[in-house]
């Protein structure tokens, strides 16, 4: 899946901004012009990726159908973490990552993470969108109601570009959202990073999106950033923004 990924955008990669690991130690007070820290995290286990394990078949959409696929079960709409995805995510704040800004896909596992990861409620976090995982194909990534997803979670700041139905998931439905189109949202939240003033970010978003984010928003050549991502997992990035 990778390799056909890296296929497509072969000879796109000098337009983009260059992604590289974070070096060990190294702080946002050591960066260069123009760079910044991203924390890029996945979220912890949710419910689905647990029925997933349970049954030994992530996804058989392509093979079987999507009426028979665990993803598509209706008790994990807007899945929620299990009791070891949130044991994941509180372990995160044990990692000592310092964001100033910390950017959350709206989704209830993303929002549940970025909140036990970060318990304190002292550093700022706004939901964005751009960040949400891959539309359409799955019912696990179609989110509630901005209304109601506020009423669980009060610190984060949800802004007024966020529709209170879930118009973007709906646009997509029931296709899968084209690679070209995530690399372009990923792209725009890069855009917006580059306008704010901190240094040093994290993001709160999922396997599809972080795959293909790193694979077709960036310029990345480190092979084992391309990996999938583990739940709970968070990588350090360094990211060229001149």
């Amino acid at each position: 899946f990778m390799c056909l990924l890296d296929s497509v955008i072969m000879g796109s990669l000098a337009d983009k901004r260059l992604c590289e690991r974070l070096g060990e130690g190294i702080g946002a007070g050591d960066l260069r012009s123009g760079e910044k820290i991203l924390h890029l995290i996945r979220h912890g286990q949710g419910s689905h990726n647990l029925d997933a394990i349970m049954q030994n078949s992530p996804c058989v959409c392509a093979t079987s159908g999507r009426a028979y696929c665990c993803y598509n079960k209706h008790e994990h709409v807007d899945a929620r973490l299990t009791d070891l995805g949130r044991e994941q995510a509180s372990s995160l704040s044990e990692r000592g990552l310092v964001p100033e800004l910390i950017l959350v896909s709206p989704l209830t596992r993303t929002l549940q993470t970025a909140t036990l990861a970060f318990p304190e409620n002292k550093i700022p976090m706004v939901v964005k969108e751009d960040i949400r995982e891959v539309l359409g194909l799955h019912e696990c990534d179609r989110r509630g109601k901005i209304s109601e997803v506020r009423k669980n979670f009060h610190y984060p700041t949800f802004g007024e570009e966020l529709d209170e139905e879930d118009l973007r998931f709906k646009s997509y439905y029931p296709e899968l959202e084209p690679h070209e189109h995530v690399w372009k949202r990923g792209t725009s939240i890069l855009d917006w990073i580059a306008e704010r003033p901190e240094k040093e970010l994290a993001l709160v978003t999922h396997s599809g999106f972080l795959r293909r984010f790193i694979v077709g928003s960036v310029a990345c050549y480190d092979d084992d950033l391309k990996r999938p991502w583990k739940t709970g997992e968070a990588r350090s990035v360094v990211v060229t923004f001149d």
